[in-house]
């Protein structure tokens, strides 16, 4: 392992697949600024967190749709392999903690959140 950091991540969900025993899911999460005029512009961020927790997966797969806010928070896994004769930098999003916060808008009237799931067991591991 190259290193470790941490994450949180606001944002829409956009496709969930299922990757060996792993979940992964895209969210894009917008951070706005300022253009050189002074006006606000959109910059959307597409990002993939890899779930390995199987409750937190089942949460997923049950009551996580697309286009659905949600906050993911934890660590960033740098890695690096040799590919070729060169090295290959890799940026793992792995999840600790997935909450949905809320459905697409269009769904506003959709059914309460449940509860979000117990985090990873990975809490106890994370040496900060």
């Amino acid at each position: 392992m190259y290193g470790e950091a941490t994450f949180s991540i606001i944002g829409n969900v956009g496709q969930i697949r299922q990757a060996g025993s792993t979940l992964k899911v895209s969210l894009c999460a917008n951070y706005s600024r300022k253009d050189n005029r002074g006006n606000w512009a959109d910059d959307p961020h597409w990002n993939t967190v890899t779930v390995f927790h199987e409750p937190t997966q089942k949460f997923i797969r049950e009551y996580v749709r697309k286009g659905d806010m949600v906050r993911v928070t934890g660590v960033m896994r740098e890695g690096r392999y040799d590919k070729d004769g060169e090295t290959v930098f890799t940026h793992d999003l792995i999840s600790l903690r997935f909450s949905r916060l809320g459905p697409k808008r269009e769904d506003s009237e959709a059914e309460p959140q449940p509860p979000a799931p117990a985090g990873d067991d990975l809490d106890d591991k994370i040496p900060f």
